[in-house]
């Protein structure tokens, strides 16, 4: 039998799967041996292709969700940890205090009428802590010693030049 000997009418539709079954294996049947392993051959590929295509994509859809909902159970978790820590912290009511005097408050004299002031052979006593007027930090024992020798230092923390005046 030829292959064109077994075609399928399809006007009106197939009446049936047995039909169109039947029909299939008449010209499966009607090809050369080797024709039919290949064709069988092909529709295992496909069909295995088919099912790990579809197995792949399930896997990632469920992996994708597993993602998302450990994503959003972390959130939830950051967000009542942050309302915990918000809702326990202490309160603190105090006022803020103003630690330096204004800017313009300050009085800027001459340096020539700094240098008349202060005694020529005076030795400066080192304060116990000297904090920088611009920053408030502590100046550390090398500054004090700059200060002692020089009357002028530069804050190693805000870069502010000081001048150290006795009264």
């Amino acid at each position: 039998m030829s292959p064109m000997s077994h075609t399928i009418n399809a006007v009106n539709g197939f009446s049936s799967v047995i039909e169109t079954c039947s029909a299939f294996r008449g010209w499966l049947h009607s090809l050369p041996v080797l024709n039919q392993i290949l064709i069988f051959i092909g529709l295992v590929a496909l069909t295995v292709g088919f099912f790990t295509i579809i197995y792949y994509i399930i896997k990632g859809a469920f992996a994708l969700s597993i993602e998302l909902l450990r994503a959003s159970i972390n959130i939830l978790k950051a967000l009542i940890q942050s309302i915990s820590r918000h809702i326990h912290a202490p309160k603190h009511y105090s006022q803020p205090t103003q630690r330096y005097r204004p800017v313009t408050n300050r009085v800027f004299r001459p340096a020539s009428q700094i240098e008349a002031n202060r005694p020529l052979n005076s030795k400066m006593e080192a304060p116990q802590q000297i904090h920088c007027p611009e920053c408030g930090q502590t100046f550390t024992p090398e500054m004090i010693q700059v200060m002692q020798e020089q009357h002028h230092v530069f804050c190693e923390y805000c870069g502010k030049s000081l001048e150290f005046v006795t009264a």
